[in-house]
């Protein structure tokens, strides 16, 4: 939110995602747990855990402030498990000193990349928000006119054609030059 709204808030922040390193996964659930966050549990409580440890990520909950704790993000595009490469995007991370000395920001175009995946995991799961779609036109504003996304050979056929033509839907409504 801070860094596609800077200049224009014009939506609330609905949480606060933290990428950590997976070594550091428990260090940072510990501050969580000391600073007063619960785990978010599921309907399920023993599915929760296991999902978590599945998807990468996992929800923790301090009166109205949500937090979800990611280290290695996989996001289900077109029935299959996607794995968002997180040691790449720490080389390109952005300081951010105004929201503390420890925080960085992904990179525009890791970001992008990140949003490209949790709109179509979403978008199968049919949970798709229009703030999302405007995340990612007022960032894709901001990056590059290059491909949003470089499909690795290990993306399975279904999904990348998912995220490709999801992208190229993106390129043609968002466009500048109509």
């Amino acid at each position: 939110t801070h860094e596609i709204y800077s200049e224009t808030p014009v939506r609330q922040m609905g949480d606060i995602d933290i990428l950590v390193r997976e070594d550091d996964k428990r260090r940072a659930e510990t501050l969580l747990y000391e600073m007063g966050f619960e785990f978010k549990e599921g309907p399920h409580r023993w599915q929760t855990r296991r999902c978590d440890l599945l998807f990468g990520r996992s929800g923790y909950i301090k009166k109205d402030l949500d937090v979800d704790l990611q280290w290695e993000p996989r996001f289900l595009v077109a029935g299959h498990l996607i794995e968002w490469k997180a040691p790449s995007a720490w080389q390109n991370v952005l300081p951010s000193p105004s929201l503390g000395k420890n925080v960085f920001l992904l990179s525009p175009e890791n970001h992008l990349r990140y949003l490209l995946l949790q709109i179509c995991n979403d978008w199968g799961q049919r949970r798709l928000l229009a703030v999302q779609l405007l995340d990612f036109a007022l960032l894709s504003k901001k990056c590059k006119r290059e491909p949003f996304f470089r499909y690795p050979k290990y993306i399975p056929p279904a999904s990348k054609k998912m995220l490709e033509t999801f992208e190229q839907l993106m390129r043609e409504c968002f466009s500048e030059e109509k």
